[in-house]
């Protein structure tokens, strides 16, 4: 159990020594890794930007809008499916509990 410990505790302090040249990085580690400076232009590192714009702050408050008409519309769905197909009103004052129905009921 211990040599588990001692070797990954070794494993683990040698990462730095591996991690930081840039011929051994893996791909997690190249995505992580900023390129510039003497290295990357050895190598002929370049970040290329994207082509693409993304999306426009019109195009994510028109998502908005439509998320938002989306969400109560779901919540008229879920009412409509919670009073069933054809809803019947109870003319009630108020709720009892069934403790005090039984209460009543009982003449206590």
């Amino acid at each position: 159990m211990s040599a588990i410990v001692a070797g990954t505790g070794a494993g683990a302090a040698a990462l730095p020594a591996w991690a930081s040249s840039p011929e051994s990085l893996d791909a997690q580690m190249l995505l992580a890794y900023v390129c510039g400076g003497k290295i990357c232009k050895e190598k002929n590192m370049v970040v290329l930007a994207p082509e693409e714009d993304g999306v426009t702050d019109k195009q994510i408050a028109v998502l908005f809008a439509i998320a938002f008409v989306a969400f109560f519309a779901a919540l008229d769905i879920i009412k409509k499916l919670a009073d069933g197909v054809n809803p019947v009103r109870k003319e009630r004052k108020g709720n009892i509990t069934p403790l005090v129905k039984r209460i009543i009921e009982n003449g206590y």
